[in-house]
C-alpha cells in the first residue's frame, strides 16, 4: 500500500499558513522574553500573564493559569492573526499586489502589526478580563514593536501566496 501523499492543493493552503502562525509565533515568543528581561520580570512571566487572560473571571474562571495553557493560547493566536492575513491577502488583489515587494511588505507590517496590538490590548483582552489596559510608555513600546515583531513575521512567513479564485475575477 503506498504511503499516502500531500497534494498540491493541500501544500498552497497550508504551507502559509504555517510559515505564517510559526514564525509569528516564534519571534513574538522572543520579543516577548527580550521585553521581559527588560522590564526585570521573570522569565515566561509574559506566557503566564496570557494564561491569565484565557482563565479571567468573564471568560474561563475554571481553568488555571499554567504556563502550559499561556504558551498554547500565545500560539493559537498567533496562528489566528496569520490566518486572518492570509485570508485578507488571497481574496484582496490590491493587498496581494502590495505584498509582492519589500516596501509593500513594510507597509503592511506597519499597519497590520499595530492594529493587532490595538485590537488585542483595547478590545479582546479587556472583554475577556473586563480590565482596560493602560495607555503608557510600555503600550507605546508594545505599538512600535508590533511593526517588526508581529507584522513582518506575519507578512514574511505567509509569503505571497497564489490568488484565490475569486481574486482572479
Amino acid at each position: 500500500m503506498p504511503a499516502p501523499t500531500i497534494s498540491d492543493r493541500t501544500l498552497r493552503l497550508w504551507s502559509p499558513l504555517l510559515r505564517g502562525g510559526l514564525t509569528l509565533a516564534v519571534v513574538d515568543f522572543l520579543w516577548a522574553e527580550v521585553l521581559g528581561w527588560a522590564y526585570g520580570a521573570a522569565p515566561l512571566s509574559a506566557f503566564r500573564g496570557v494564561a491569565a487572560v484565557v482563565t479571567a473571571p468573564t471568560w474561563m474562571p475554571e481553568l488555571q493559569p499554567t504556563l502550559a495553557l499561556g504558551l498554547l493560547a500565545h500560539v493559537a493566536v498567533a496562528f489566528t492573526w496569520a490566518a486572518l492575513y492570509l485570508l485578507l491577502q488571497r481574496n484582496s488583489r490590491w493587498l496581494h499586489t502590495l505584498s509582492s515587494t519589500r516596501r509593500g511588505q513594510l507597509a503592511i507590517a506597519a499597519v497590520y502589526g499595530p492594529l493587532i496590538w490595538v485590537v488585542m490590548s483595547r478590545v479582546v483582552i479587556p472583554t475577556m478580563t473586563g480590565r482596560a489596559a493602560a495607555l503608557s510608555i510600555r503600550w507605546a513600546v508594545q505599538l512600535a514593536g508590533h511593526v517588526f515583531f508581529v507584522g513582518l513575521p506575519v507578512v514574511l512567513g505567509v509569503g505571497r501566496p497564489p490568488l484565490s479564485d475569486a481574486t482572479r475575477r
